[in-house]
């Protein structure tokens, strides 16, 4: 099963630059371009990270 996430959109609308993200989650720059240009999947442990729980909680009571 395929999880599409728009990453750019999320980052863009919390107002941050690519670099504060994937510093934050701890990934390389390269890796992080491929993930939001969907050239890759994303892992859960990426989407961990990207998501908190909380907020991934209340996309779903929506």
């Amino acid at each position: 099963m395929a999880i599409v996430v728009n990453i750019k959109k999320l980052r863009e609308d919390k107002g941050l630059m690519q670099k504060e993200v994937y510093n934050e989650i701890g990934i390389k720059q390269a890796h992080y371009n491929k993930l939001e240009e969907g050239l890759i999947e994303h892992s859960y442990e990426i989407l961990d990270k990207l998501v908190p729980a909380k907020q991934r909680f209340q996309t779903f009571i929506k």
